[in-house]
């Protein structure tokens, strides 16, 4: 659940300052110490974090996918069937 809340709100973060410095672009520039351009330098940075961490990002999502689909299948790739799962009992 805290996993799903942090993916959204990186993806509301990346959205938005992606908005916010199209939306930006052609504003009044008060000089050296404009708040505008300060907000754009920090959106551009988040923006460069999150495409430094798409490859990771990326793999984890890939290897998370795999993994599901590997543990809902019936076969039981990753937990082969053997006669304790199954509850055989072995006299010799």
């Amino acid at each position: 659940m805290i996993s799903a809340v942090l993916c959204v709100l990186l993806v509301v973060s990346t959205f938005a300052s992606a908005l916010f410095i199209a939306m930006e672009t052609e504003h009044d520039c008060g000089g050296e110490e404009c708040h505008i351009c300060e907000c754009i330098e920090l959106c551009e940075a988040i923006l460069q974090q999150v495409g430094t961490a798409l490859p990771i990002v990326t793999a984890s999502l890939i290897f998370s996918v795999i993994s599901i689909a590997l543990n809902s299948m019936d076969g039981g790739v990753l937990c082969p069937k053997t006669p304790v799962s199954q509850k055989i009992r072995l006299n010799d």
